[in-house]
């Protein structure tokens, strides 16, 4: 038996495949380009990730002689994917660094004060993240708005493109800046202050759901059996904490890529108004019941 993981960074993608004992049986890397425009709007082509995807699946699963029973995505948070009804991207992601969201913040801050935002969305108004990025969308490209039928995280849409229904796992969904980490939905009250489409957000899942099977013509286009499972997974952050064993309260790792984030793991919220002025997050880790944060620097390894 194998299973495949697949990374989603912003710098490239990988495609892992492990046999029943975790040994790696297979595995490919692919690169893309990060699209800087004169504005200093940082994004990463749609189209790049998902053929980039497809080509390191393809790839790593030529390195193995027996079936791939199920597969499972992490990726980078923040960036989305809109799709129209037809499943079709409608835009780029748009990366945390990107400066577009901003002229929004004082909305937030003006109605939800801080530490009363922390307690539904377990962080404090920024524009690194996806809601702000949405309502500069609706503001400037009213088209591509408007044809909208769902908004994916990265990793959520690659399991999309597979075949899954749209979902959005609650650690990336975290990443939104939209979704009550506590009762783990949507919050209304934070959509309706953003004055955008409720519908947009797909429904929350938790990771490890089995969300069903690869498409059969997506199968035939990788070369994979139709008998795959595809499974949700999350922000890359807390999977790569579960992947070093952080799989209860009190463990931690220091994990080094584009950024540098150490992830401790707890088993209750922890909303104080320390969490907020040392910018400590608060996320639903990819084992259920259990909580993490974020303590990291931008400037690391890539």
């Amino acid at each position: 038996m194998y299973l495949m993981g697949i990374d989603v960074g912003s710098t490239g993608c990988k495609a892992t495949i492990v046999d029943a004992y975790g040994n790696v049986a297979g595995s490919s890397y692919r690169e893309y380009k990060t699209v800087i425009s004169l504005e200093g709007y940082y994004e990463i082509p749609a189209k790049s990730i998902r053929d980039e995807v497809k080509n390191a699946i393809k790839l790593a699963a030529k390195e193995v002689k027996g079936d791939i029973k199920a597969i499972c995505t992490s990726s980078f948070g923040e960036g989305f994917i809109a799709v129209d009804k037809k499943g079709e991207p409608l835009n780029n992601p748009i990366l945390y660094i990107d400066p577009r969201g901003k002229e929004y913040l004082d909305r937030f801050t003006s109605d939800q004060l801080g530490f009363e935002m922390y307690k539904v969305a377990g962080t404090e108004p920024q524009k690194i993240y996806s809601l702000p990025k949405l309502m500069w969308i609706k503001d400037h490209q009213p088209d591509v708005y408007a044809r909208i039928d769902k908004i994916l995280f990265v990793g959520d849409y690659v399991l999309y493109m597979l075949g899954a229904e749209a979902f959005s796992t609650y650690s990336l969904a975290t990443r939104s800046m939209a979704f009550d980490v506590i009762n783990k939905k949507w919050s209304d009250e934070i959509i309706d202050c953003a004055g955008v489409n409720r519908s947009y957000f797909a429904q929350p899942t938790a990771s490890g759901t089995i969300l069903g099977k690869i498409s059969p013509h997506v199968a035939a286009e990788l070369g994979l059996s139709n008998d795959i499972l595809l499974v949700a997974g999350g922000h890359d952050q807390p999977c790569a904490a579960l992947g070093a064993g952080v799989n209860k309260a009190g463990l931690a790792v220091d994990g080094l890529g584009t950024v540098e984030c150490i992830t401790p793991a707890f088993d209750s919220p922890i909303i104080t108004p320390g969490m907020v002025k040392n910018n400590f997050v608060l996320v639903p880790h990819v084992v259920d019941g259990l909580y993490v944060t974020y303590a990291f620097t931008m400037t690391s390894g890539s």
